[in-house]
């Protein structure tokens, strides 16, 4: 988008085609669109990974009396999972 936006500002497509005011109103469309997008896109994950951390939690509140990582290979697993998706709530 923005080489068809400079290619419209060197002046390679006549007016007719697109005035002035009209680009630079989709430009600075596009430029919201594009600053936008990152924000949502980090909502939306950070959402799903507290979901996906509060639902491993529920789970591993079975085996609060067994000590991880020797005996029950579930709960192993379980708090794995949950120490791997931990970072990536805060990236």
């Amino acid at each position: 988008m923005d080489n068809l936006f400079w290619v419209i500002s060197v002046g390679m497509v006549s007016d007719k085609v697109f005035s002035r005011k009209k680009w630079k109103k989709y430009k600075d469309i596009f430029s919201l669109v594009r600053n936008w997008f990152p924000l949502f896109r980090s909502i939306i994950l950070y959402r799903l990974t507290s979901k996906k951390l509060e639902k491993i939690d529920k789970e591993l509140s079975v085996y609060d009396n067994q000590v991880i990582g020797t005996t029950c290979f579930e709960a192993t697993e379980l708090m794995r999972k949950y120490i791997n998706l931990k970072p990536t709530l805060y990236d």
